[in-house]
């Protein structure tokens, strides 16, 4: 007999406002549990004051008024400040979301809540009386616990561990993370980075599970100009090492290498990167779609300076058949073995880049075919229906008295 959970997801943002990948996997996630038979109730914020409840794909959607709709990460016009104040507020203002929180549970069952991103929304969620005794579930996807900045970047370093500024201000939210029944690491580095500062320490589960990517739509990609495209889709900023990547790319003597670079960012930046690096063998995209994008390249570039806990553009670069050269910041290097599905870097060395281009230039065509066969039986353990059984099978635990409850 099919055992059948009332699930509560809570996620900052969710469909139709996404801004990263966090969203685009919550999502996922949220539906793969329908499917599977499950009630699925998403608590987030709005975006517009004309979001309340929505039925999205067979997942109910609570969105809930933010403090303020300048701070929210869809306004495009965001000030420093209004950043600064949305990370603050789910620890100064979480009364005002955890008040509307209390109200919608107190008219749902609720077997398992599952805490995703909660920049914005409130760190006493797992305190409401409701839930006692429920098991908590908490996926890290971000650095929002442990930094300031969201990124334990500073915007030249890596930050090896937390400041004191940081430990500081995010102390609520580590008394937070101490009742969590289980904690769950998008990638082994982020979960490791937490722990390592005594977050979760209560927690009875400390495991990893990637995120999933599937797309029933791809068609075949042509081979004819195999080894010649590389591309960069994401946002276009300074921790996303764009500007080594061109400058990587520029020490590329090769007439018949192009770069393709799809996203968004900042006006005076690009106009900075597009004046000081105009190759006419680099096309600036703006927005794509990830189709469209992946179709037209034959090899994914991942320049990070900053440690990306584990970006979702790798998934779905396998998905697409495409291998990829990455940074080895972060927990990208997990999910790339060296010469089969890609190459790792260290974008400290100033030639790594620019001679792993080169590698791929001049890569056989048996090679690089090989190479597209490994990425695509790679992707298979990124199919998301097997990670939703996954977090499932976690579900259950916790509820069956294998799992006791982190809560102290």
């Amino acid at each position: 007999m099919m055992f059948i959970m009332d699930i509560v997801v809570v996620n900052n943002l969710y469909a139709p406002n996404i801004v990263g990948g966090a969203e685009k996997s919550v999502q996922i996630l949220s539906e793969e549990f329908v499917r599977e038979g499950h009630s699925v109730t998403v608590l987030t914020l709005a975006c517009k004051p004309t979001q309340a409840v929505e039925i999205v794909n067979g997942v109910k959607v609570y969105y809930l008024r933010p403090l303020s709709f300048k701070l929210v990460p869809t306004n495009k016009r965001r000030s420093i400040i209004s950043r600064f104040m949305f990370q603050l507020s789910a620890g100064m203002f979480d009364w005002y979301v955890l008040h509307q929180v209390s109200n919608i549970l107190n008219t749902i069952h609720v077997d398992v809540v599952f805490i995703n991103n909660l920049a914005g929304m409130s760190y006493s969620i797992p305190n409401l009386p409701i839930l006692n005794s429920k098991p908590i579930i908490h996926t890290l996807r971000d650095y929002h616990l442990l930094c300031m900045r969201q990124s334990m970047f500073d915007g030249k370093n890596v930050c090896n561990k937390q400041c004191k500024l940081c430990s500081l201000f995010t102390r609520k939210r580590k008394q937070y993370s101490n009742i969590i029944t289980c904690v769950i690491g998008n990638s082994e580095y982020i979960l490791k980075k937490h722990l390592a500062e005594g977050y979760f320490s209560n927690s009875c589960v400390k495991t990893v599970v990637y995120s999933g990517y599937k797309d029933n739509s791809i068609k075949q990609r042509s081979r004819e100009r195999h080894g010649s495209v590389f591309g960069f889709i994401g946002q276009i900023s300074i921790e996303k090492g764009v500007e080594h990547m061109l400058e990587s790319f520029s020490q590329v003597e090769n007439p018949t290498a192009r770069l393709l670079i799809a996203g968004t960012g900042r006006d005076k930046y690009l106009r900075y990167l597009r004046h000081k690096y105009s190759d006419p063998r680099v096309e600036w995209k703006g927005w794509m779609m990830t189709s469209d994008f992946f179709e037209n390249i034959d090899y994914l570039i991942l320049p990070s300076i900053w440690p990306e806990p584990l970006p979702r553009v790798v998934y779905e670069s396998y998905v697409y058949g495409i291998p990829v050269i990455v940074s080895n910041r972060g927990g990208t290097q997990e999910i790339v073995v060296n010469d089969l599905t890609g190459w790792v870097y260290d974008p400290s060395n100033k030639t790594q880049l620019t001679e792993n281009i080169k590698k791929c230039l001049s890569l056989e065509d048996t090679k690089y075919n090989k190479m597209v066969e490994e990425c695509l039986k790679f992707a298979i353990q990124f199919d998301p229906e097997d990670i939703a059984r996954k977090y499932l099978s976690i579900f259950k635990q916790s509820l069956s008295g294998v799992i006791t409850s982190g809560k102290a």
